[in-house]
């Protein structure tokens, strides 16, 4: 079986959402963080800046996934087509 090339509208939402799944463990994780620290700045603020940068950082990675996938999918197309796909053996 060979890959001979791949849909660039599926590739580009498959990392699309994996990107933002990355993107909201980050902001989860930093938010945690911040919190824990003790930076002399409001609670409340500082959870409010939180759940913002963890909005911000899955719209970016989700952006950034598709963006990755749309690009990897063309460039692989174009590839695949001059060289061959990628082989797989199932068994």
């Amino acid at each position: 079986m060979e890959i001979r090339s791949i849909d660039v509208v599926s590739a580009a939402k498959v990392l699309g959402t994996t990107y933002a799944i990355i993107g909201a463990i980050i902001g989860i994780l930093s938010t945690i963080g911040a919190l824990a620290s003790d930076t002399g700045v409001g609670e409340g603020t500082l959870a409010a800046g939180g759940v913002v940068a963890i909005i911000i950082l899955i719209i970016v990675y989700a952006i950034a996934g598709f963006v990755a996938g749309v690009l990897t999918a063309v460039f692989y197309n174009i590839v695949a087509s001059i060289v061959g796909g990628i082989r797989i053996n199932t068994r």
